[in-house]
């Protein structure tokens, strides 16, 4: 998940009533708890049928540099507080040369979500 604010100098308003800022404060008490849409959760993944171990990392805050207005993101360039955080598998050798099947997904009981994706990956 990636969270962005507005450009520096537009998060706050004259009257100090910014919801960016809320937010940005909210992230920073919650991080290092577990995130609401992950209390109760089943989560997996696998490659060729086997599992694998899942490790939630965090970012915390840093600075993010957009650099132009034509992006995937569709903000204006400018310069972002953002956070990062995800449910990552790590593959300390990597993989040889081959083709391989990578399953991961999972339910989310406490924000309404289910996902399941399947990647077919050609290591060459």
């Amino acid at each position: 998940m990636l969270e962005a604010w507005p450009p520096r100098g537009e998060e706050e308003r004259p009257d100090g009533s910014s919801r960016w800022l809320k937010r940005r404060e909210a992230i920073r008490r919650s991080y290092g708890r577990r995130p609401r849409a992950l209390v109760d959760s089943d989560t997996y993944a696998t490659l060729e049928e086997r599992d694998l171990n899942i490790t939630r990392i965090a970012s915390g805050s840093f600075v993010w540099k957009i650099r132009r207005d034509n992006n995937p993101f569709g903000l204006p360039k400018g310069t972002y507080d953002a956070a990062n955080e995800g449910l990552w598998v790590y593959l300390r050798k990597g993989l040889p040369e081959g083709e391989y099947e990578n399953e991961f997904g999972g339910d989310f009981p406490n924000v309404g979500f289910r996902q399941e994706i399947t990647y077919n990956l050609i290591v060459v």
